[in-house]
């Protein structure tokens, strides 16, 4: 019984390190100035859809296909994306701004988005 709860325990910062982790990578990478992770009426409003939004939009699109929809996101993260939200202004890739992103944190960052729509 106290090997389960150790490893229920370790699991649970795991897993937290991993989405505080991702946010942090979010804002290393300056994703943090276009998007917000949801509405907050105590801030302004960014130009970017919310990460929740993202997530939802992905989930219901891809809701057979949830290897498809985090590859397309970690595409977008990588290489920016172009009419995806109806906005005039596509998202350019970062490294056009010199923040070359980790295909590695791309990843993890797409699963940390994802995971906001649950």
């Amino acid at each position: 019984m106290r090997t389960s709860v150790i490893g229920i325990v370790a699991a649970c910062v795991l897993f937290a390190a991993s989405v505080f982790a991702s946010e942090d990578m979010a804002g290393q990478y300056d994703c943090m100035g276009c998007h917000s992770i949801e509405a907050n009426k105590s801030l302004p409003k960014k130009y970017a859809p919310y990460f929740k939004d993202i997530a939802k939009k992905y989930k219901e699109k891809y809701k057979d296909d949830s290897d498809k929809a985090l590859a397309l996101l970690e595409n977008s993260i990588l290489r920016g994306s172009h009419n995806k939200w109806d906005r005039p202004v596509d998202m350019k890739p970062r490294s056009e701004n010199g923040k070359n992103i980790d295909p590695a944190h791309a990843k993890e960052m797409a699963k940390w988005i994802m995971s906001l729509a649950e």
